[in-house]
């Protein structure tokens, strides 16, 4: 399987509906891990009702804890509509550690004057796309409700950091149709942000699946170490801890751990703690290290024990999925290379 880390969607419905068009937006979604949000129906009266409205704040916050949990605290983006809008910008007001990767607002009912420009200054969220859509009559009745706008209409007051999609003849809920979320939303969510800092919520990393990093790290050991080996076999720079030039070894026997963890410095250390370690060179380049048995070279390859490696892939499964993808990536390049054995541990 070649996965990689899946972007984290949240949707969010509004009043009187359970959210239909959450699951018909999945599709579109490849390369996103979507929670579509389901808080049930939500009634007039409890809309109307500031306590009712307190809960559901309280609600989408411990939702939200439990999702970032659940991914290793990757940072969400979220698509509210309605209702939902409300209860994300209440979630901003209230709690400073919500964090959010891209906002999009549709049918926004958050009060004009929430000053998003300010929480983009304070890292919240990297972007935010707001759609206005001229005859949404419920956002316009909205705002005559204390503690609601009309932002879905009018747009915020302070709008510097808000990107806008302007739709004349829509209403309320025609932005969630496929075409608008197709050739709109998706493109906004699949962009790569940052916050104002400068910094992304997203590792560049985590966005290149298990079998391209196998596959790169294999190609890395190749040219790095095997390359360089094949070449000192050439030119005979073999040389023992005392830097004394020694024979050519017969054979590089290159070993594949069970896990990124036994190619660790340390780990290796105690595997060949028997062994003699030599180094090679090609000509006054620098050196690389192995281990020499009878007559024989030995080596595991350290960059698949990277602290990196190792932090990506701490899951076991996602371990041997790596591991799995390495050893048949550097099989491949090393066939028609003699002198080379690799075995696996």
């Amino acid at each position: 399987m070649r996965s990689k880390k899946n972007q984290i969607l949240i949707s969010l419905h509004g009043i009187r509906t359970r959210g239909v068009w959450q699951k018909k937006i999945t599709p579109r979604l490849t390369g996103f891990k979507h929670y579509p949000l389901d808080y049930g129906f939500f009634s007039t009266l409890k809309f109307l009702n500031p306590f009712s409205r307190k809960k559901m704040v309280e609600w989408f916050r411990d939702e939200y804890n439990k999702i970032v949990e659940e991914n290793q605290g990757m940072i969400p983006s979220i698509v509210a509509h309605s209702f939902g809008t409300y209860i994300v910008a209440e979630a901003m007001k209230c709690y400073q550690d919500i964090h959010f990767d891209k906002i999009i607002l549709a049918g926004s009912i958050v009060k004009n004057d929430f000053n998003f420009e300010e929480e983009y200054k304070k890292n919240r969220y990297t972007s935010l796309l707001n759609f206005i859509c001229k005859r949404d009559i419920w956002v316009k009745l909205a705002g005559h409700i204390y503690g609601f706008g009309n932002s879905g209409v009018y747009n915020f007051s302070n709008s510097n950091k808000i990107d806008v999609v302007k739709y004349e003849n829509m209403g309320h809920s025609d932005m969630l149709e496929d075409d608008v979320f197709r050739n709109k939303m998706v493109p906004f969510l699949r962009k790569l942000s940052s916050y104002n800092n400068g910094d992304s919520p997203i590792r560049i990393i985590d966005q290149i699946s298990t079998y391209d990093v196998a596959v790169w790290s294999a190609l890395t050991y190749k040219e790095q170490f095997v390359q360089r080996y094949i070449t000192a076999l050439a030119s005979g720079y073999f040389f023992n801890d005392e830097n004394e030039q020694i024979n050519q070894p017969k054979r590089l026997n290159i070993i594949i751990p069970s896990s990124p963890s036994e190619a660790s410095s340390s780990a290796r250390i105690i595997y060949f703690k028997d062994y003699n370690k030599i180094s090679f060179k090609i000509n006054n380049g620098d050196r690389r290290s192995a281990f020499y048995d009878k007559g024989e070279l030995y080596d595991i390859p350290s960059i698949i024990g990277t602290s990196e490696i190792l932090s990506l892939y701490s899951n076991e499964d996602e371990a041997k999925n790596f591991i799995h993808h390495f050893s048949d990536a550097l099989r491949n390049l090393t066939k028609n290379i003699s002198n080379i054995e690799i075995t696996t541990k």
